[in-house]
């Protein structure tokens, strides 16, 4: 989500985020100066991204409650 909201597409299609619009947005709780949206995300994309996240979440804590195989 944070790709999709902040990311700049470099080559090969791959998106980066600044480390300055990431300390502006969970540091300070604001969006970067100048910032302006470039893709539209609709709330069924961002309940869909939640889901899937705390869906993953879920697998990793299981796996770490699981002995290590032999």
């Amino acid at each position: 989500m944070v790709l999709d909201l902040f990311g700049i597409e470099k080559e090969g299609g791959e998106r980066e985020v600044s480390i300055d619009i990431l300390k502006d947005w969970w540091t300070y709780e604001r969006l970067p100066a100048g910032w302006k949206p470039t893709k539209r995300i609709r709330l069924t994309e961002t309940v869909s991204g939640t889901n899937l996240i705390k869906k993953l979440m879920g697998c990793i804590k299981n796996e770490q409650h699981q002995p290590p195989s032999q």
